[in-house]
Order: C-alpha cells, then structure tokens, then sequence
C-alpha cells in the first residue's frame, strides 16, 4: 500500500496514544511481576519460620529418640536400674554444667555487648565535640578542614580499589602461570628444544669428525695419539679411583664388622647413656613447662598494657581538634600515624612472642611423648635382655652340670684310643 505522504498532527497523536498505551501495559505487567515478588518473598518468610520451628521440633524428637534407644539397649542387655540412675545423675550433672557454660557465655556475650554500645556511644559524643570544636573554627579552617577529609576519602577509595585491582591481577598471574604449567604447546616447545640442542651437539660432534677426516694423514696420526693418550690417561685415573674405592669398601667393611662387635659389648652402656639422655630432657620439659605459665601470664600483661596505650591513643586521637597553634594539620596527623605505626608494632610483637611459645609448648609436648615412647620401648628391650640372660644362665647350668658325665665319657674315649694300637700285636 502507499505510505502516507504528510505526516500532521492527528497521525502524530495516534502514534503518542500508542506509545502510551504500551507503557501502560508494561508498567501493569512490572506492578504484577513486583505483587508476585512480594508475595513469594511473604510465602519465603513464613516457609523459613516453619522450617526453623520444624528443625527444632526434629531435634527435640531426635534427643528422645536417643534417650528411648539408649533405654532399650540397656535393657536388651539386662542393665540394673541403679546402673541407669546413675547414668542419669551423670548425664544430668553434664548437661548442668553444659547449661551454666552457655549462660556465662551469654552474659560475657551481653556483657561484650554493653561494653560495644557504651564505646559506641563514647565515639560518638566524641564525633558530635569534635563538630563542635569544628564549628567554632574560622570559616577558612573548616573549608581547609573539609578539603582534607574528602581528599583522605578519597585516597582511602583510591587505595581498596587498587588493592582491588591488585587482587584481580594476582589473580589473573596465577591463572595464566597454572595455564602455561598446563599447556601441551609449551610442553611440546620444551622438548622440542631439548631435541634441538641434542641435535646440535651431534652436528658438532659430525662437523668435528668431518674436519679430522679433512686433515692429512700426519696431522690425524698426531690427533689420534693425542686422543690416545688422553684416554689411557683417563683409564689411569678410573683405575686409581677404582682401587681406592675398593680399600675404602674394605676399611668400611672391616669399621662395620668392628662396631658390629663393640655393639654387643656396650649394650648396658648404652642404655646408661640412654636413660640419661631421657633424664635431661625430662628435666628440660618440667622446666620449660613449669616456666611457660610465668612466660604467658608476663606476655598477656605486655599484651594488656599495650592494648591499653591503643585506647589511650584512639582518646588522644578523638581530641585531635585540640591542636597545638604551631603544628600544621598534616604534621599532626603524621605524629599521630607515626605513633599508632608504632603501638601496632609493639602489639604484633607481642603476639609473635605470644604463637612463638605456644608452639613451643606444643613442640616441647611432642617430644615428651617421643620421650615416653621411648621410655616404654627400652623397657621392653631391657625386659628382652633380662630373658636372654635368664636363658643363657640356665643353658649355662645345664652346661656345667654335665661336666662330670663329659670327663668321664672323654676318659673312657682316651682309654679306648689308647687300647687300639696293642690290637694287632695280640692277634
């Protein structure tokens, strides 16, 4: 059809009625999909209160059934009932004891809490004196005032968006380095050229023999008594090193054989030398434990004392309006930078000091029960030494009671011999 030629006034209303129109509709279409919204979230609410008093309600039937089941085994395996009361006292004295715990925590917790709204409460009384004492100050001071503060957002904003930044780059490295560990291309360009360079090493050896073959028949006769002499000189040498190896082999040998004989005989030294090596590093343990209650008790006061100098700095810095008249601002946010740099070093050496001895502590413990270890172990070897000495001793008194029998059966056996050579002649 042909389009209209003139577009007046009447064609341009239709066409706004239209537009209109269809923002009607699609704004009672987002008022629709926002009641349905509402709704689901209301349905949410309400399922999540259900599931909460649901998950109590299992619980509660599950500490039930446990009980019933525990009843039932004990009666299945005919238990007393004392048995069971006193079971109960003590499962009822345990969950006492649970109950007054969770309540001391509730009342540190809300005890926490009131400590928190009172501090808050300080900050910001100290927040509305300090706009106060901002308010007295010239009108020149509180614009240089507040030029300084938005430029400290500013920088602050500046510095999480470019730790931010470092992050994501971090990121980004350790991606790309996991992908070039991974890649097959990489992998196949490394031996590509570990191929590569063994390739040239022959292609040196080749150009290296084909240059040789290019020499006259003196000068190859030269190269090859060189090369000769060098290999018996090397031959030489591998010998020598063979023979010294071979008399090390043997001295060794003959060590080894040499502390295998010693061993025997210093067994009830070295179980001396054993028990007091365990003496001294018990006697190292008691001290280092006895000491390390001292030592924690004196790095939690250290601790103390310098949580106490931050609080004292955070009230100076609270009356940072009170500035001295000869000091700029700058300096005296430098001065008070400078000194919080400096109780929060002393802090962080307190508590480096503090994770130092605890695992030392826990190092310390390991060894003692190394050393516990190794108590029981060698009082199993000396049990094992004692039974072989018992069974040497008895092997020994059977031995020596036999003594007579063995001396009459060798007398009798002399006789014999002796009696052989007269044989013959009285036949």
């Amino acid at each position: 059809a042909p389009k209209r030629q003139v577009y007046d006034k009447t064609f341009y209303m239709l066409e706004l009625r239209k537009r209109c129109t269809d923002l009607q509709e699609e704004v009672e279409k987002m008022n629709q999909e926002i009641e349905s919204v509402q709704a689901d979230n209301n349905l949410y609410a309400q399922l999540e209160k259900r599931y909460d008093s649901l998950v109590k309600t299992v619980r509660s039937l599950e500490g039930d059934l446990a009980d019933h089941n525990l009843a039932t085994d004990k009666q299945r395996t005919d238990t007393r009932p004392e048995e069971v009361h006193h079971m109960f006292l003590l499962m009822k004295q345990q969950n006492d004891q649970q109950r007054a715990d969770v309540d001391q925590v509730f009342l540190e917790k809300r005890g926490h809490e009131e400590e928190i709204q009172h501090m808050h409460e300080e900050i910001l009384s100290l927040a509305r004196a300090a706009e106060e004492r901002l308010s007295e100050l010239h009108p020149d001071q509180q614009r240089e005032y507040e030029m300084l503060r938005e430029e400290s957002h500013h920088l602050n904003q500046e510095l999480g968006d470019s730790r931010d930044e470092l992050d994501q780059v971090s990121g980004r490295l350790n991606t790309l380095e996991a992908h070039l560990r991974n890649d097959v291309m990489r992998a196949r360009s490394q031996m590509l050229l570990s191929k590569r360079r063994e390739v040239h090493e022959i292609l040196e050896k080749l150009e290296t023999e084909a240059r040789q073959c290019s020499l006259s028949i003196p000068e190859q006769r030269d190269l090859l008594l060189a090369k000769v002499k060098s290999d018996n000189a090397e031959i030489v040498a591998t010998e020598k090193s063979n023979s010294d190896i071979k008399l090390m082999k043997e001295r060794l040998r003959a060590a080894i054989q040499e502390v295998t004989s010693d061993a025997k005989e210093t067994d009830m030294q070295s179980d001396q030398q054993k028990y007091e090596i365990l003496f001294s590093k018990d006697q190292e343990m008691t001290s280092f434990i006895d000491s390390f209650d001292r030592l924690q008790a004196e790095e939690e006061n250290k601790l103390k004392d310098k949580q106490d100098n931050i609080e004292r700095l955070l009230v100076n810095i609270a009356k940072a309006t009170e500035m001295r008249p000869d000091l700029s601002p700058e300096g005296h946010m430098r001065e008070i930078e400078d000194e919080l740099d400096f109780k929060s070093r002393q802090l962080q050496n307190s508590e480096t000091t503090q994770n130092r001895l605890e695992a030392e502590l826990n190092k310390r413990a390991g060894e003692l029960e190394k050393i516990d270890s190794l108590d029981v172990k060698i009082t199993q070897e000396l049990q094992q030494v004692e039974a072989k000495m018992e069974q040497y001793n008895e092997e020994m008194a059977v031995k020596l009671d036999k003594i007579p029998e063995l001396q009459e059966e060798g007398k009798a056996r002399l006789q014999r011999l002796g009696a052989r050579p007269g044989d013959p002649q009285g036949g």
